[in-house]
This record gives structure tokens, C-alpha cells and sequence, in this order.
């Protein structure tokens, strides 16, 4: 709605009122209560506000909740003008790792091309890269440390549908800066979980049609950065998706139901004709 609306509120007022015998508002009130309370703000299963942005609201309710206000016209003191000028650099992980990349030397790309893994930069403004090695049935430890010279570049990595599995999971340790990783329909299980945790950058995470289980979840708690979570055909139960709703609220656990990937059953064709095929007549 426009600002008039949201400073006019519902029935019960406007969220940015003042609380009776309280300094804070009925909005800031439900911001800062647990994730599991019936009235936090946002919802649990919205992306949550992080502790910045929760400083930023109550810095701008400070100043009268002023919708026409420009930043730089209101008092930036203390950790808001830190917070501010963050803000005005773009600190995202492809940002940050695209100002540390290394050139990549097109022998190496072209190198490792000829061991059939397809590899390509993210944008012609970077040195990071995207490998595919999906669907590859004969990956080994030797295919993997094709890679490791420049596995600080790579920030997307498809595995799925491969011989990937528990005993190469290992070699992920070089690929540090991993923010995509996709392991869907290999033969890992939640042994993997332990190299996992270690990727401390990873926002993706594709794990579905895999035998993890909800030790996966212990295991992915460290993974902060988490956005995006694929658990479709896994054996990570209900109960395990809750928990790692909690550990990570900011993630977005991608399920679907089984019966999604049930087979249609068509009904026979039947076959309409204005006229007949076959006439029975001798003359």
C-alpha cells in the first residue's frame, strides 16, 4: 500500500505505532520475537531480515518514519553509518570473489575441455567459472585434481547424474568458493555431509533423488549462507526439514511431493472420422 496506508494501519491501529508503556512499535515488537512466535514478522518461511536490516528500521522509525526523507539528510550516527556505506558497495559473494579471482590461462581452460569436462567464465567482466560434469559416469580422483590449480575460480559446480559419490567426496576440499552445487541423482549419502560444511560460501545445494538422510541436517547447520536447499526424493524426514528450517531460517527448502513424479496414465486414443475407412462392397 502507499505510505498514507501503512502509517493508517487496520482495525487495531498502525504497526508503526508506539506501544503503551513502550518505546518500540507493534511492528519493531513482532520483528524481534522468535522465529516459532504466531505473530513474527516475517513469517516463518519468508526470508528473514538480517540484523542490519532490523538496525536500519528502527534507525528510520527514530527519525518519524519519514517516507520522503533522503539518507544522507538524516543523522547517520554510530553503527548505522557503517551499516549505510555497506550499502553502497556491493558485497555479495560473486562481487567480492570477482575482485580476488585470478586470470585463468586459456591453455588450462583448453586443457581441461580435452578431459571432456565443460567448463566456462561466468561473464566476460570475471575470471570465475561454471564446470559441468554432469551426467559423466567416469569421474575419478584424477578427473577432479584436473581442476585444482584454479578450483579457487570455480563458484558453480554440476555434478548431478554422475558416478559422484561418498568416496570422491574428498576432493571437494580444493573448491572452496563454491556458491552452486548441484549433486543431484548421485550416489552420495550423508557421508558427504562432513565436506559439505566446509563451503562456507555455498547458497545451492541440490541433493535431490540422493540417500541423505536428517544427519544431513547437523551437518549443513554451519552452512550460513545457505538460500537454496533441493531435498525432493531424499530420506530427510519432516521432522529434519523443520529442524533445518530452524537452524538456517533464511533457507528456501525446495520439496516436492512424490506423487509429482508419478506416470500419467493416458486413456486409449479414439479415433473420429466423418467417413468410413473400409466399405464391405463387392460391386
Amino acid at each position: 500500500g502507499s505510505p498514507n496506508d501503512i502509517i493508517k494501519g487496520g482495525d487495531t491501529g498502525s504497526l508503526l505505532d508506539t506501544i503503551s508503556g513502550q518505546e518500540k512499535s507493534l511492528f519493531l515488537e513482532r520483528v524481534h520475537l522468535p522465529l516459532d512466535h504466531d505473530e513474527h514478522m516475517p513469517p516463518k518461511g519468508k526470508v528473514q531480515l538480517t540484523d542490519n536490516e532490523k538496525a536500519l528500521l528502527e534507525w528510520w522509525m527514530e527519525n518519524n518514519n519519514c517516507f520522503e526523507c533522503k539518507v544522507n539528510e538524516l543523522t547517520r550516527e554510530g553503527n548505522i553509518a557503517g551499516i549505510l556505506t555497506s550499502l553502497e558497495q556491493d558485497t555479495s559473494a560473486i562481487a567480492v570473489l570477482t575482485k580476488e579471482a585470478m586470470e585463468v590461462p586459456q591453455q588450462w581452460l583448453q586443457n581441461v575441455r580435452h578431459a571432456g569436462i565443460s567448463v566456462q567464465t561466468l561473464s566476460s567482466e570475471n575470471h570465475l567459472l561454471s564446470v559441468n560434469m554432469a551426467s559423466m559416469d567416469s569421474i575419478t580422483d584424477d578427473t577432479l585434481e584436473v581442476l585444482e590449480e584454479y578450483a579457487s575460480n570455480i563458484v558453480e559446480l554440476d555434478l548431478g547424474f554422475s558416478n559422484f559419490n561418498d568416496d570422491l567426496a574428498s576432493e571437494l576440499k580444493p573448491f572452496k568458493n563454491l556458491l552452486k552445487l548441484k549433486l543431484q541423482h548421485t550416489k552420495v549419502t550423508d557421508a558427504i555431509g562432513e565436506y559439505l560444511s566446509d563451503l562456507e560460501l555455498l547458497e545451492s545445494l541440490n541433493l535431490y533423488g540422493t540417500a541423505v538422510t536428517d544427519k544431513i541436517v547437523l551437518d549443513l547447520k554451519e552452512n550460513k549462507k545457505l538460500r537454496n536447499i533441493y531435498l525432493w526424493k531424499t530420506d530427510v524426514t519432516e521432522d529434519g526439514l523443520a529442524q533445518l528450517q530452524q537452524n538456517l531460517p533464511g533457507v528456501t527448502i525446495q520439496q516436492i511431493g512424490a506423487d509429482v513424479f508419478k506416470a500419467t496414465v493416458l486413456d486409449p486414443p479414439t479415433i473420429i472420422s466423418d467417413r468410413s475407412f473400409f466399405s464391405d462392397s463387392l460391386t
